[in-house]
């Protein structure tokens, strides 16, 4: 039965059939490169990753190769492990460290590299690291800070460590292991969905009469919703809600909820339905990953 909603109620009918969730992928990669290097470009080709702060920033980077992961990957959650490196009376008159992106890649080890600057800020604060050798410090990164659609496709993700204590005035600084194999490089845990290749969606058959509908690039074995306004828009899912944060092509102007269907293994769907006449020049159509939050094509009948 085709049901025409307000916004609020298809969101909370999105809400009943987004469950269950996709089958998660969880791995462990561990840093290949790592250096440090300051806001003014002095560089440091050790194996130390330092979060300095003494009249500028010293920024401890670390490098991960994310080739593992699908480029259509939806990433759910990341923790950053890195390992205290004894000496130095560190960790030194109260470190904050908060671990940032960087805005590039191309720093590495060995090099002479101007520093590539910071993007998105992932972490709160951290204060109180242990002063033992080889303690770890796990930091629990925002992973909704990001759209990781670059990173996944370029395969490198680089991260930094800094001490913004140095906002303050207050000289400090902590020091982890860098990535030299021995003796604890830094380890990113990431969990993730494939979101399959992109959801698309096609519609063949005469307006009114029967007609075919195609959805491709949807998560394998699960939910995909099929929705209709008699708008187009750019209605916005709020907050408390599966999707947060997710365009539709639509607006809010009757919106339907027509069917829910789940994706084969391939992640595509196919059935047959009719369009009555009444629906001809008038409704707009659009798929909605109820998993990875993809939306399809918009396809008007």
């Amino acid at each position: 039965m085709h049901r025409i909603l307000s916004a609020s109620a298809l969101l909370a009918l999105l809400a009943v059939f987004a469950a269950p969730a996709a089958a998660q992928t969880s791995v462990s990669l561990t840093a290949f490169d790592g250096k440090c290097i300051s806001e003014v470009n002095e560089n440091w080709n050790d194996n130390r990753c330092r979060a300095y702060w003494n009249a500028r920033f010293v920024d401890g980077f670390v490098k991960f190769d994310l080739s593992s992961i699908p480029n259509t990957a939806t990433i759910l959650s990341m923790d950053l492990t890195v390992y205290h490196e004894a000496g130095f009376s560190n960790p030194f008159a109260d470190p904050d460290v908060r671990v940032y992106r960087t805005a590039g890649d191309s720093w590495s080890r060995g090099a002479t590299n101007n520093h590539p600057g910071l993007n998105e800020v992932l972490t709160p604060t951290h204060v109180g690291f242990p002063s033992a050798d080889l303690v770890p410090v796990v930091f629990n990164l925002d992973v909704s800070a990001v759209t990781w659609s670059g990173d996944l496709a370029d395969d490198v993700l680089s991260l930094v460590l800094r001490n913004d204590a140095g906002n303050a005035g207050r000289y400090s600084y902590v020091y982890f292991h860098s990535s030299d194999s021995s003796p604890a490089p830094p380890v990113l845990d990431v969990t993730y969905v494939d979101g399959g290749g992109g959801l698309s969606l096609s519609i063949t058959g005469p307006c009114p009469g029967a007609i075919t509908i195609d959805i491709t690039g949807a998560t394998p074995n699960r939910n995909v919703a099929l929705v209709t306004a008699t708008q187009l828009g750019a209605f916005v899912i709020p907050g408390g809600f599966p999707c947060t944060g997710t365009t539709l092509g639509l607006g809010s102007q009757n919106l339907t909820l027509r069917i829910t269907r789940t994706a084969s293994a391939a992640g595509t769907i196919n059935f047959p339905a009719t369009a009555p006449a009444a629906a001809c020049g008038v409704l707009h159509v659009q798929a909605i990953d109820l998993t990875s939050c993809q939306t399809s094509n918009v396809v008007s009948l």
